[in-house]
C-alpha cells in the first residue's frame, strides 16, 4: 500500500467574507473622501420672504458651505418637464458656482412682483411658492423651498375689478385674491360681490370705505381718482416731465403703498412721482382703460397722415 502527501487549497469562508467586507470599507472610504459634501444654513432648506408688495424687492438668502476636502460645484437645475429655473417674480444669485474645501457662500433670492406677476396673481393662477433644485456635481441634490405672501394690490387688477371694490386693496383677504383653487377668477368674484341691483344709484365720486365693507360699484377706480387728483392739484400738472420723466423711488414707493391701504399721500411728494405711478397702474391693469369693444374693427377707415 502506498501512501501520498497531497496539499489542497480551502476556502475559509468566515474568513473570506471579513477580507470583502474590509474591502468595500475601504472602497466606501475612498470613493467618500472624492465627493463633494455641502451643508446648507439654514439646514431645512426653508426660504421665506414674508409679505410681499408689488414693485417692493424682497431679498432673503441661504448659506453654502462644503464640508468635503474636494471641490464642490453647484448650480440650479430645472424640474422635469420645465424649461425655466425660476418663476417670473423669482431671481437666485448666484445660480451655480464652486466651492474650494472648507469655503462657503451666500446665495441671495430676489422676489418682486412686477406687472405681469401682478395680473396673473390677481386672477389667482399662480401663487409666490416654489420648490428649487440645488444639484451638487457628483453629490446629492437639496431641495430649497421659496415661498411668500403678496399682498393684495391695486395694480394688476382691472378697471372694472377696482370700481367694485370700494374698500383699499389691503383690506381685502388674502385667500380670495391669491386664489387658493386655481379656476377662480377674481374678475368674477369680486364683480359679483359688489355689482349692485339694476337701477341702483352708483356713487361719481370714489369715497374709500373706512369699514372695509362692500360698496357701489363706482364709474372709476377710486385709485386712478385719487392719482389723477393729486397731479391736478398744487401746480403739479404744469411740471416740466411730467407722465414721462421718473419721479423719487422712495416717493414712489410709498405712493403705490397708500393706493393699496388707503392711507393719506406722503406730503410733499412731486408731480413726477404721482405721473410715475399713474402710468405704472393703467400699464398694469389686466383690460386697457378704453374697453375692447371701442376698438376700431375692419370696416375703420384710417385718417390719411397729414
Amino acid at each position: 500500500m502506498a501512501l501520498f502527501d497531497a496539499a489542497v487549497r480551502t476556502t475559509v469562508v468566515v474568513r473570506r467574507q471579513s477580507v470583502y467586507l474590509s474591502i468595500l470599507k475601504q472602497l466606501g472610504e475612498m470613493e467618500s473622501l472624492t465627493k463633494p459634501k455641502v451643508d446648507l444654513a439654514p439646514a431645512d432648506g426653508q426660504v421665506d420672504f414674508g409679505r410681499v408688495a408689488v414693485g417692493v424687492a424682497s431679498q432673503a438668502s441661504i448659506d453654502v458651505t462644503n464640508t468635503s476636502t474636494v471641490a464642490a460645484s453647484f448650480r440650479f437645475v430645472t424640474k422635469p418637464e420645465e424649461t425655466v429655473l425660476f418663476p417670473p417674480w423669482l431671481v437666485a444669485s448666484p445660480s451655480y458656482g464652486m466651492l474650494p474645501p472648507g469655503e462657503s457662500c451666500t446665495i441671495t433670492f430676489t422676489a418682486g412682483i412686477g406687472p405681469a406677476v401682478a395680473r396673473d396673481l390677481a386672477l389667482g393662477r399662480p401663487t409666490m411658492s416654489e420648490v428649487l433644485i440645488l444639484r451638487i456635481e457628483k453629490g446629492r441634490d437639496f431641495f430649497i423651498c421659496v415661498s411668500g405672501q403678496a399682498l393684495p394690490s391695486c395694480f394688476g387688477c382691472s378697471p372694472s375689478q377696482l370700481a367694485g371694490r370700494v374698500a383699499p386693496m389691503h383690506e381685502l383677504a388674502g385667500s380670495v385674491l391669491l386664489g387658493d383653487t386655481a379656476d377662480t377668477d377674481l374678475f368674477e368674484t369680486v364683480i359679483a360681490e359688489h355689482t349692485p341691483a339694476p337701477g341702483a344709484h352708483t356713487s361719481t365720486v370714489p369715497q374709500p370705505s373706512k369699514g372695509g365693507t362692500a360698496g357701489e360699484l363706482m364709474k372709476l377706480p377710486k385709485e386712478v381718482w385719487r392719482l389723477v387728483d393729486a397731479v391736478m392739484s398744487d401746480g403739479r400738472s404744469a411740471c416740466p416731465g411730467l407722465l414721462v420723466c421718473p419721479g423719487e423711488p422712495v416717493q414712489v414707493v410709498s405712493i403705490r403703498e397708500s393706493l393699496d391701504s388707503g392711507a393719506p399721500f406722503l406730503p410733499g411728494a412731486g408731480a413726477l412721482s404721482f405721473g410715475q405711478v399713474l402710468i405704472e397702474l393703467l400699464t398694469s391693469f389686466l383690460e386697457p382703460v378704453v374697453p375692447c369693444a371701442m376698438f376700431p374693427g375692419d370696416e375703420f377707415d384710417a385718417m390719411p397722415s397729414p
